[in-house]
């Protein structure tokens, strides 16, 4: 890592959280290793004047989900362990972790309505800026009552390790933020449901899974699905930006093609059916679905 403002207490509170967890949750998570001087971050001075922070930390064996084929048990352990790495970082708090003020944190989404204007076709466009309105209208209002915790904030299919139809480990966690605790769910279910013919019915083993171990709040539930078309649109508009510095990356248009079709179908859903669907997963109070 290469210095930058506040980046060794960031890495000190990074070491800090991954050593809880491997306390609570032994052999999910990446262990910090301490150099001879038994400290977790070796700080270097290169002869150019930069600071170098380094660390190193334990290696996690499996297999990445995105190179297994999903089945529902699967996707119930990673809720199940989602539910648990969230139920142990409940009362966490670092400042360094709290001022982190980048794209990728949800609660952060209005730095990314500046890429929409890069969404070139007008039909897609509308899309995200649905998402952002309803993000900014329906769980705007409502922040301040959700519950705040530290999350890993990217629970991707190559974040993900795999073995024997289990998830057994979760790497990276530079995505790391202070954030309601819902937003942890909402991303991880946004990579869950891409690719999927039915994106509904694989979401719910991964909320039933979370909600047994870290019951889910009825409001939290209500607003998955804002969360999800959120976290869609922030990708889009990222991928389009990304786009504009680097017109003929294959890799952006091959990792962005899930987000729109699952963006598409997304905007074709009713809210409260959504909402209905989950609650009712988890034996929650169904809310009344309007069919008209």
């Amino acid at each position: 890592y290469q210095e930058e403002p506040g980046l060794e207490e960031l890495l000190d509170a990074e070491n800090k959280i991954l050593l809880l967890l491997n306390n609570e949750l032994p052999g999910y998570f990446s262990n910090p290793i301490a150099n001879v001087r038994q400290e977790l971050v070796s700080i270097i001075q290169t002869n150019e004047g930069e600071t170098i922070f380094l660390r190193l930390l334990t290696f996690l064996e499996g297999s990445f989900i995105a190179e297994t084929t999903p089945n529902t048990s699967l996707y119930y352990s990673l809720g199940q362990l989602l539910g648990k790495m969230d139920k142990a970082l409940t009362g966490q708090y670092y400042s360094a972790v709290a001022a982190k003020d980048f794209d990728w944190d949800l609660k952060l989404y209005q730095r990314n309505l500046r890429y929409v204007p890069d969404i070139k076709d007008p039909k897609q466009r509308k899309w995200a800026e649905y998402f952002y309105l309803q993000q900014k209208e329906v769980v705007d209002p409502l922040m301040p009552a959700l519950r705040k915790s530290i999350i890993h904030g990217d629970a991707n299919d190559w974040n993900l390790l795999v073995s024997d139809d289990k998830v057994t480990g979760l790497i990276d966690f530079g995505d790391m933020c202070y954030s309601p605790m819902i937003n942890e769910l909402a991303i991880a279910l946004t990579y869950v449901m891409f690719g999927k013919e039915k994106p509904l019915e694989w979401a719910i083993p991964v909320i039933t899974g979370y909600h047994e171990v870290m019951p889910l709040l009825p409001p939290e539930v209500d607003l998955l699905f804002y969360l999800i078309g959120t976290r869609l649109a922030v990708s889009v508009s990222k991928s389009a930006y990304t786009k504009t510095l680097k017109p003929d990356s294959d890799y952006i248009t091959i990792s962005e093609k899930p987000a729109w079709e699952l963006l598409e179908k997304w905007v074709r859903m009713n809210p409260r059916r959504v909402s209905h669907e989950f609650r009712t997963a988890l034996g929650m109070p169904p809310t009344i679905v309007d069919n008209t």
